[in-house]
């Protein structure tokens, strides 16, 4: 049953993507022949004014079919209304469309579980340090309770993280009980994304603390962008070789994740489905032919040179990409079979982590 509820909760994160896609498309004036629910054979359909609408047998994700992005597919439609024949501006937006829709989905899940759920209530004591972090480098340990910052008292992790994100010099006298003895440091801190960052993540408390609507927007704006630099820092550890191709995930990975988090809770999952949401968004606006980023790159190679690409040479780079995407695809796919059980392993030790977006500073 966890398994089908993710594949469903794949799909709704898929059909998002698509949904943006057809929105701009029929904005900008691109006729959509098909928006599609699943894959394979259709089981139901329905025209509406110039779209089908149709639900397919295989409850994987779904497409939409634009005309003019498939030669021979669309003779019958008007040459204004092809995608191909709009402007830049009417291409990009549309191709922007999915990735944006999947960060603004992400963004309204993570809205309203700090709203119905709460914020939860954070101790000043450290849950775990971060590697190569100045508490790593000035020996704060795990179970440590931080007692005053540059001498005001301190009796939440939320009053410590304005302390150390506000701090002005760098430096920081940093009072702490470590089983019942009071130590006293002076912490340079590191500078990460215009904050001041120490390096730990803070314990979760069992209470969840009402917030606005005001602040449940504003808590799942921040949240968001957070998840949008570590999938961008994560592109970029990969791409300059940070990271080993064996960590490399695909959609078996993310369904075992998913499914996971069921046995969490409702909180734990949505989290989860917010991340994956905004990740794909990301992903798919990467550079690589086949993906949206990589029909921008196209456009803004057209832009710089004054005139479109050849049809032949943009099919050439395409088939190249796709078959570079299938190799991908099949090695994180065994990549994600000959690892499950570590990566179980792995979701267990690391997932109180994220239960509630714990402070990390």
């Amino acid at each position: 049953m966890d398994i089908l509820v993710s594949f469903i909760a794949l799909s709704v994160v898929v059909f998002i993507h698509e949904l943006g896609h057809m929105v701009i498309a029929k904005w900008v004036g691109i006729e959509v022949m098909e928006f599609a629910v699943g894959m394979g054979p259709k089981l139901i359909s329905k025209r509406i004014g110039e779209t089908e609408y149709a639900f397919r047998l295989l409850p994987i994700g779904g497409f939409v079919k634009l005309a003019g992005m498939m030669d021979g597919m669309d003779d019958d439609v008007s040459e204004s209304k092809r995608f191909i024949n709009q402007g830049k501006t009417g291409r990009a937006l549309t191709l922007i469309g999915g990735p944006l829709s999947n960060v603004i989905f992400g963004f309204l899940i993570l809205t309203a579980l700090f709203k119905f759920q709460g914020v939860p209530v954070f101790e000043p004591v450290i849950q775990s340090i971060v590697p190569n972090s100045p508490a790593e480098m000035y020996d704060f340990k795990s179970g440590d309770r931080l007692i005053r910052i540059d001498g005001q008292d301190i009796t939440s992790a939320e009053r410590a993280r304005e302390l150390i994100s506000s701090d002005s010099d760098n430096l920081l006298l940093i009072q702490l009980e470590r089983s019942n003895e009071l130590l006293v440091k002076t912490v340079e801190l590191t500078n990460q994304t215009g904050r001041q960052v120490l390096g730990v993540v803070f314990k979760v408390g069992a209470e969840f603390q009402p917030v606005s609507m005001i602040k449940s927007m504003q808590l799942g704006g921040v949240t968001t962008w957070r998840y949008i630099e570590l999938m961008g820092n994560g592109i970029k550890q990969m791409i300059m070789g940070g990271v080993s191709l064996n960590e490399l995930s695909g959609p078996v990975g993310i369904i075992q994740i998913t499914s996971s988090s069921l046995d969490r809770g409702a909180g734990f999952f949505f989290s989860i489905l917010a991340i994956i949401s905004i990740s794909l968004g990301i992903f798919n606006l990467m550079p690589i032919p086949l993906l949206d980023g990589g029909h921008l790159m196209f456009i803004g190679l057209e832009w710089l040179r004054g005139k479109k690409l050849s049809t032949k040479t943009e099919g050439i780079i395409t088939r190249i990409a796709f078959a570079v995407l299938i190799s991908l695809m099949i090695f994180s796919v065994s990549n994600d079979v000959i690892n499950w059980q570590d990566r179980v392993e792995l979701f267990e030790n690391t997932s109180k982590e994220l239960e509630g977006s714990p402070l990390n500073e």
